[in-house]
């Protein structure tokens, strides 16, 4: 659910960033529902065997790779016939890295299989992006490459909280362990790189050509907390550490983009 709402509301805020006028409200419902539809093809091949129920059917390891397929194939179509051929071409960019997730090995940890997965959640950015304008606009990219940094630092605590729950006080399981964290710290450095960007030089995000209030408080508040939890991670792994670091995480992505929608109201 977490990752359905993220995906919509990224999705609205990047079509609200791309252009000077706020696209159609038919193109902007179709494009909000493509992007759900692809988000959920991916949670439906990152169940690795799990069960689960999603949008009304039971998601099983043997029709997972199908299903989400499916689904990716009914948010082209949508893209193509109610807003562009662009829009349902970017939609269709995402086949080959989900494909590919989809006959991975089960291997929830491996390097490739975190790459595909964090892009796939991030694609709708771009998607939104092309809907609203038929161009990559820079603002569709920020929001890429912010939420694809924070896909990876999320995707890896949840596999370091579950192995810690697993095999904690067990030495054979350390080393691996400090490198994932070690690995998150670098990653939560590159992500608040990227988002502050913006502030530090000139303000890509924005119509007007000027930065709102809100998104470098944010950018700065945030980025901070996010550089503290995560090296608290890679210092000691604990059960405090990785709780705090993943409520930070929770809030990280969508007050970025609360504060872009509010710089871009104001303006």
């Amino acid at each position: 659910m977490r990752a359905l709402c993220l995906s919509a509301l990224v999705t609205f805020t990047s079509m609200a960033l791309a252009g000077a006028d706020f696209p159609a409200i038919r193109i902007t419902a179709v494009t909000m529902i493509s992007a759900a539809l692809l988000t959920s093809g991916v949670m439906a091949v990152r169940r690795n065997g799990q069960t689960a129920t999603l949008l009304g059917v039971s998601v099983t390891a043997a029709n997972a790779p199908l299903f989400s397929l499916t689904l990716l194939a009914w948010s082209v179509f949508l893209l193509l016939v109610f807003v562009s051929w662009q829009a349902a071409a970017s939609a269709a960019l995402a086949l080959p890295a989900l494909a590919v997730l989809a006959r991975r090995g089960r291997r929830q940890d491996s390097n490739d299989r975190l790459l595909l997965d964090s892009c796939l959640i991030a694609w709708p950015a771009i998607v939104a992006g092309v809907a609203a304008t038929s161009s990559i606009e820079p603002s569709a990219i920020l929001l890429f490459a912010i939420i694809f940094y924070w896909s990876g630092i999320d995707l890896r605590l949840t596999i370091l909280c579950d192995r810690f729950e697993a095999f904690a006080g067990d030495p054979s399981h350390r080393t691996a362990d400090q490198v994932m964290a070690n690995r998150i710290r670098l990653l939560a450095l590159q992500l608040v790189i990227i988002s502050m960007l913006p502030v530090a030089v000139l303000p890509l995000i924005s119509v007007d050509g000027g930065l709102g209030l809100a998104y470098p408080v944010v950018a700065v508040v945030t980025g901070m907390m996010v550089i503290y939890f995560s090296s608290g991670v890679a210092r000691q792994m604990d059960d405090v550490n990785l709780r705090r670091t993943g409520d930070v995480l929770t809030l990280y992505p969508f007050l970025f983009v609360l504060a872009l929608i509010v710089d871009r109201m104001l303006q």
